[in-house]
């Protein structure tokens, strides 16, 4: 579609469109506003590219993390007896917007989803079960999306922690079904976690 542009500019739109949500005309927008842009301009985002790979994933609840652990599980402020399951980063930081959670997180890294080949083995969810078996957790809050795939991962995490005696709880239904975590304003997410369902 745009083969008459330098190999430089097809090659940074073929990386832009790799992007979720991002297509081929989003990332020939992006090619052609860094364009306008000074080189210190280029400079620095390069930069700020090229240090994210200082970046890793916290061992305990893999969230991102500067050093070994992120700045939740190195937190001793932080209730270590309660940890808040989500499917992502972006739900993470929806329910700490709240500042009504005060405990740990833990990432699963998706939602069950056998028609879109995301089976158990491909979540975090081995290492949740070695948390709750080892560091002291009374409860456990599944704050997943109420969504099919959601659901079902709550009803399969449920089975499976329920034996260990922890109580689990979910957010309460003042999130409407199928809508996303991360788009809920403070005000609801506060209300769903504050009435909170023991499972």
């Amino acid at each position: 579609m745009y083969n008459n542009l330098p190999k430089e500019l097809l090659n940074l739109i073929e990386s832009f469109s790799r992007f979720p949500g991002i297509g081929e005309k989003t990332a020939l927008r992006f090619v052609l506003y860094l364009l306008q842009k000074e080189p210190s301009h280029l400079e620095a985002l390069a930069y700020q590219i090229d240090d994210i790979k200082n970046l890793s994933l916290c061992p305990k609840c893999h969230n991102i993390a500067q050093n070994i652990f992120c700045k939740y599980c190195n937190n001793p402020a932080r209730d270590k007896t309660s940890v808040c399951v989500i499917s992502n980063l972006p739900e993470l930081m929806a329910i700490e917007a709240t500042g009504d959670f005060l405990g740990l997180y833990h990432i699963l890294g998706g939602k069950l989803d056998p028609l879109r080949g995301i089976v158990p083995e491909n979540l975090n969810i081995n290492s949740l079960i070695n948390r709750i078996k080892t560091d002291g957790v009374s409860e456990v809050i599944l704050a997943l999306n109420p969504d099919i795939a959601g659901e079902n991962t709550i009803l399969y995490l449920t089975r499976l922690l329920r034996p260990l005696g922890t109580k689990i709880s979910r957010l309460a239904r003042g999130l409407p079904m199928g809508s996303e975590l991360e788009y809920a304003d403070p005000i609801t997410l506060s209300s769903a976690l504050e009435g909170r369902q023991e499972l």
